[in-house]
């Protein structure tokens, strides 16, 4: 009998969170026919590896499957997004294009690891760096790092 009054409670309890409502995110609801990319990265390769593993929370092209609308995994989405565009808005790129040094933090980011999450890549496989992202996107840092210090001529 404790055990059906708590399997109840805890149901109820769930019903109930999902009138808890966080702050909201302006996120798409289903998926673009193309993949987004971050046109302005300059670099096709650079451009399509970020829109694969980066654009869903560092922009305002987040795709939200239906297990993201869910409490309380929509409450550790919409943090999770609210911060990554805080840190890195990469829908802003097109009006302003990235600010001196955002393209070394990406390839910090990258190279150590703590990007992109690994609560992230865990349900979208296909966001995993592979050494080679990893390289081609420092590459791509590094490529305009050296043309902001070279003299000019």
């Amino acid at each position: 009998m404790a055990i059906i009054r708590c399997t109840l409670a805890l149901g109820l309890a769930f019903v109930l969170l999902q009138f808890v409502h966080v702050r909201h995110l302006s996120m798409a609801r289903t998926a673009p026919k193309q993949p987004v990319q971050v046109q302005s990265a300059g670099d096709p390769e650079v451009s399509a590896i970020l829109g694969r593993s980066c654009i869903d929370c560092h922009s305002s092209h987040t795709v939200v499957p239906w297990y993201g609308r869910v409490a309380p995994i929509s409450w550790i989405l919409s943090s999770h997004v609210n911060r990554g565009r805080q840190k890195l808005d990469f829908s802003a790129w097109d009006s302003r294009g990235p600010l001196r040094g955002e393209k070394q933090d990406i390839c910090d980011a990258v190279s150590d690891g703590s990007m992109p999450l690994r609560s992230y890549i865990l349900i979208h496989r296909h966001a995993k760096l592979t050494n080679h992202d990893t390289d081609a996107i420092c590459n791509w840092a590094d490529a305009q790092s050296v043309s902001q210090v070279a003299p000019a001529r």
